[in-house]
């Protein structure tokens, strides 16, 4: 009996050992399975601190030329307005040009008739006086 309780108490231990010995493999599977999803969320984690980098300095970059272009339209714009205001000032001044043009055009066909009597007058003065000599 002795012999019977012995090897039901060894078969027991064996069973357990081996119980354990599958248990202990698959916590081991567990754990190769935990170490790899591990391993792959922290290169998941650095891929996207990477992509964040490239982001933000892609960011930066473009916020640089929005002021520089925001920059380069003030000074479009600043150049375009004074280009208008010497359009005005030319205009203001050919407007002027052409009241006094008008002006001086109307003068002289006032003075043509007048320059055309004076003429006739020296013609005629210039004989008298001819006449005048001869006598």
């Amino acid at each position: 009996q002795h012999e019977s309780t012995l090897a039901n108490l060894r078969k027991k231990h064996n069973d357990a050992v081996a119980e354990m010995g599958e248990q202990l493999d698959q916590l081991n599977k567990l754990k190769a399975k935990a170490e790899k999803e591990r391993s792959q969320y922290f290169s998941e984690v650095n891929d996207l601190r990477a992509g964040l980098d490239h982001v933000s300095n892609e960011k930066a970059a473009q916020e640089k030329m929005v002021k520089q272009l925001q920059h380069q339209l003030n000074e479009v714009s600043n150049k375009a307005d004074e280009a208008n205001r010497t359009l005005n000032d030319l205009d203001a001044a050919k407007k002027k040009l052409s009241i006094a043009n008008s002006d001086l055009l109307r003068q002289l066909e006032e003075a043509e008739p007048q320059v055309s009597q004076l003429s006739k007058i020296k013609v005629s003065l210039t004989t008298q006086l001819e006449d005048t000599k001869r006598l």
